[in-house]
């Protein structure tokens, strides 16, 4: 399952892939494909080679998280993501 979602601030999307990676249950990769659950973040990742007037005239949001569930148990995965979300101390412009 390939999951998409913005969350109103890059920071926060930043945040919500490198606490997921640092879980050990979701590795950060540009590629999907495998039986691992997988972060990317596509704005810095396969899509960094668009220019950034052509993301701009699309409107290609910076801010999107995509996710790649694996095998792993979904409640294990959506507490690493809840408690991602719930240890940002920022202030995103949207909640999810």
């Amino acid at each position: 399952v390939v999951v998409c979602f913005e969350t109103g601030d890059y920071d926060f999307s930043t945040h919500i892939a490198s606490h997921a990676a640092a879980s050990g249950l979701f590795k950060i990769t540009v590629s999907f494909g495998s039986v691992n659950s997988l972060i990317s973040l596509p704005g810095d990742m396969s899509h960094a080679s668009i220019p950034d007037e052509v993301k701009e005239t699309r409107g290609f949001p910076t801010d999107i998280v995509r996710l790649s569930c694996g095998i792993e148990s979904s409640t294990d995965l959506i507490r690493v993501l809840g408690d991602a979300i719930d240890s940002y101390n920022g202030s995103p412009t949207s909640k999810l």
